[in-house]
């Protein structure tokens, strides 16, 4: 004997999966949401890491996000479209200063100051610090060269460690004639030379021009305790 729904009984399918639909839609919406969440911050992430190693290159970090590509994005994962959202819109990358920036989502509804905005915030600070702590350390030891020369009868007067071929015989090695502001190409690549250490004559010290290489501003690196 053969069987068959009848007209009822589909219908009553199709009020039971309609009804399942609508319970279930919510949560399938809202799982997406959280998903696509996580896939921005993983992003976000992985843009952080680049540009920290940037930094670490090159001790600023770029005007645009497209200067990562290709040697500081090499992620397959992230490639070609690591400057999209999972929705589809660019990554808003903003640099505040030689050291900070932040990475912007529009999240969810697509438009800025939505409320749903993910916010990154990219800090360096931690890699500059680092080489400051290595400055001033050099520092030391080029002072405490400096002293042992002019105990000898030597002089100086604005000298560079670089210029000076009599006084760097006192320094523990040609290392200590510059400093390790250097730049890096790309990564892997050798560190460059940075700039040679200064003699202040009003401070009566050497100094390093800091990571810009450029002397006379806030970036200047003095030995620890000289103001």
């Amino acid at each position: 004997m053969k069987t068959a729904f009848t007209l009822f009984e589909l219908i009553v399918v199709v009020i039971i999966l309609a009804l399942l639909i609508g319970i279930l839609s919510p949560f399938v919406v809202a799982h997406l949401k959280r998903a696509r969440i996580i896939a921005t911050k993983d992003k976000m992430e992985a843009l952080n890491e680049a540009l920290q190693l940037y930094y670490e290159c090159q001790f600023d970090l770029p005007s645009n996000l497209s200067s990562l590509e290709p040697d500081y994005i090499r992620s397959r994962l992230y490639s070609g479209d690591y400057m999209e959202d999972p929705w589809r819109k660019t990554i808003v990358y903003s640099k505040s200063d030689s050291k900070t920036a932040t990475l912007t989502s529009y999240g969810p509804n697509r438009s800025s100051g939505g409320g749903d905005d993910i916010i990154y915030y990219v800090d360096c600070t931690g890699i500059y610090k680092e080489y400051k702590r290595e400055t001033q350390d050099a520092l030391r030891i080029i002072s405490e060269s400096a002293l042992e020369y002019l105990e000898n009868g030597g002089s100086l007067n604005s000298s560079l460690t670089s210029d000076d071929s009599t006084f760097s015989q006192y320094l523990p090695s040609d290392d200590y004639k510059y400093d390790p502001w250097g730049k890096k190409s790309k990564p892997g690549a050798p560190r460059g030379n940075g700039q040679p250490y200064h003699f202040s004559t009003s401070k009566k010290t050497f100094y390093s021009c800091g990571p810009d290489g450029s002397c006379g501003n806030s970036d200047d690196i003095y030995p620890s305790g000289v103001p």
